[in-house]
């Protein structure tokens, strides 16, 4: 039994860890960069699940040359500031068919709820105010409902 154990982990953990080798820009940042985003990312929900990095800031991730990767013309736009960061995650957050490939039970709607509130019309905050960038972890009942306390 424990042998079988230990053979689940090490699947599990190898599939995790391979997860991204496909993605030329978590490749490249990994080995010669080694930024933070980098370090971070293999502990993030969207790591997991597979979402490269192009799919949020854009570029070709099957290319290695970087001035292709990181091209205009292949939809880079690097490291989106203010209303930016919302719309990247609005692409998949506010998408039905999207959140259910990936077997999410989000409701697509909480935009429309955060905007309506007291923060969302200051327009001081985005999505990363709250859930961070690059180390998002699967939310809970318990750390939604601690995050509304604490706000």
């Amino acid at each position: 039994m424990r042998r079988f154990i230990v053979l689940i982990l090490s699947l599990f953990i190898s599939v995790s860890a391979l997860s991204q080798t496909g993605d030329g820009c978590y490749n490249c940042h990994k080995d010669a960069v080694g930024d933070k985003a980098t370090e971070l990312y293999p502990g993030d929900v969207h790591f997991k699940l597979g979402i490269s990095c192009a799919d949020c800031h854009g570029g070709d991730k099957t290319s290695d040359d970087m001035d292709v990767a990181m091209s205009k013309e292949k939809g880079y736009i690097g490291v989106p500031k203010g209303d930016k960061i919302t719309s990247v995650c609005l692409r998949c957050h506010s998408d039905d068919a999207i959140m259910g490939k990936f077997g999410s039970k989000i409701d697509v709607k909480q935009f429309k709820l955060f905007k309506a509130s007291v923060h969302g019309k200051s327009e001081i905050a985005t999505c990363v105010t709250c859930h961070g960038v690059h180390n998002i972890k699967k939310g809970s009942i318990v750390s939604l409902n601690s995050l509304r306390f604490a706000v």
